[in-house]
């Protein structure tokens, strides 16, 4: 229906100017289409300027005036959505956050998916409900159209792990049962558990339990007195490889012997273990990870993309967060407003999400997946679109420098340096380290020890 309708507002221009009498060279290029984006330096770049490409060669008469910049310098084009606000020059398509563009200059100066569709009812018609609703602004409209968002999930290996565990007693059997073929449950080692214990945490306890943890707020001791429990039960079935012995830990453990026993004995102990390399390699069955790690995996068939099976809630971690916007100067222009629908439109199919997905290591916002074709990416989009409960931050979202610290102690704790107790005072106490810590052990142990001495009885006569 768009196409029809841009292919006759050419057609019409194009006898309106030939009626002119106008050159061949204004001809060619007769509307410029003004677009701004965010998407440079990065893998999406390449779909976004393919598509740009083929727009404006499908439509001869539209000259597409490009301006990109990287994420990291999206301040540049302050001036564009400036100029969008003012009506000077104004950009006619904007690839932007959906949560930077806000209040009334969002409500005044671009057009709603609500309006958008009272005119053009199969814009984006395959976009995802759970998508829109990612990017749904304060006011309960949507102005952002995403193409493709992160994830952070569990891969399983199918080969290895026929029957996927559904809870955590099933988890437990799992572990020990590849335990005794030489192989790990989970490929991540105690101090890359990030995104373990952020599914822990959001598996019992929900959302704020995630966000509770991390800010360590009155009462976040009871949330990782649990975490810890269910950590310990896997660990202690052998559900995950060994953390590295650091010269910090070296001074209250020695290596472990499950560092031979899983790793090989010529294995450094000093070094992290490569979690994408024990998984890809088959020596684990499941691996937690992020968006951003999603092209190091290269078991590329008998994979799929599971949450930790610890609540009968269907949780899956996704982020749409970034997406195509439509200027209010655009869609009141008589000659662009097409366009610039028509463009969006397209960028919105379903193989453009899907080349937007693959090229992020993401999921599609669109509904057909099917160009994904059998591929982890494929996995997790269905499972964001089926899911009931979306949690929208991935690890790779929070505080980095937390997240260090987190998966520190619990090595820490997992290599036997410190007990629950000290674990959980770390993790809730961010002005305690691990030595200070040992240093109070090694002080009250050498009190209680000096108690013990039986006092020296006075001489006799």
């Amino acid at each position: 229906m768009l196409k029809k309708r841009l292919l006759c507002l050419m057609l019409s221009m194009l006898l309106v100017l030939a009626a002119a009498g106008c050159s061949k060279e204004v001809e060619a290029k007769t509307v410029t289409l003004k677009t701004v984006s965010i998407l440079g330096g990065s893998s999406e770049m390449d779909v976004y300027g393919g598509v740009l490409a083929a727009f404006s060669a499908e439509n001869s008469s539209i000259y597409v005036r490009d301006t990109t910049v990287n994420r990291s310098e999206a301040y540049k084009l302050d001036a564009a959505l400036e100029a969008t606000y003012t009506g000077t020059d104004s950009p006619d398509v904007v690839y932007y956050y959906a949560q930077e563009l806000s209040g009334e200059s969002l409500r005044k100066y671009f057009v709603p998916l609500s309006e958008i569709r009272k005119d053009y009812p199969d814009f984006a018609s395959g976009i995802s409900d759970k998508a829109l609703d990612c990017v749904r602004a304060d006011d309960g409209e949507v102005y952002c159209i995403p193409c493709f968002g992160e994830f952070s999930g569990i891969a399983v290996n199918t080969k290895l792990l026929a029957e996927i565990p559904s809870d955590k007693t099933q988890l437990v059997s799992a572990a020990k049962e590849l335990a005794a073929s030489g192989v790990i449950l989970f490929a991540n080692p105690a101090d890359d558990c990030a995104a373990v214990i952020q599914q822990i945490l959001l598996c019992t306890g929900g959302e704020q339990s995630v966000a509770d943890a991390l800010d360590c707020v009155s009462g976040s001791d009871v949330l990782w007195n649990g975490t810890l429990a269910i950590y310990d039960e896997l660990y202690n079935a052998g559900a995950f490889p060994p953390a590295a012995i650091t010269d910090e830990l070296a001074q209250y453990v020695s290596a472990s012997d499950l560092h031979d026993a899983i790793l090989g004995a010529d294995r450094d102990k000093k070094n992290r273990t490569d979690a994408f390399e024990l998984f890809n390699s088959g020596k684990a069955a499941m691996i937690a990870f992020s968006t951003e790690d999603y092209n190091r995996i290269t078991v590329t068939d008998s994979v799929e993309l599971v949450m930790l099976p610890l609540s009968p809630v269907n949780w899956v971690t996704a982020a749409y967060s970034e997406g195509f916007f439509i200027t209010r100067t655009a869609y009141n222009s008589t000659v662009r407003r097409d366009l610039a629908v028509g463009l969006v439109d397209e960028m919105a199919s379903a193989q453009n999400c899907a080349d937007y997905a693959k090229a992020a290591g993401g999921v599609s916002a669109n509904t057909d997946i099917s160009p994904l074709g059998n591929t982890l990416s494929a996995s997790a989009s269905k499972r964001v679109f089926e899911s009931s409960v979306i949690y929208k931050n991935s690890v790779s979202d929070l505080d980095t420098t937390r997240w260090n610290e987190i998966e520190s102690h619990i090595a820490a704790h997992s290599s036997g340096a410190v007990d629950v107790g000290q674990t959980v005072t770390l993790l809730t106490d961010r002005t305690v380290d691990l030595n200070e810590l040992k240093t109070q052990e090694m002080q009250q142990n050498s009190v209680v020890s000096a108690s013990d001495v039986p006092a020296v009885q006075p001489a006799g006569i």
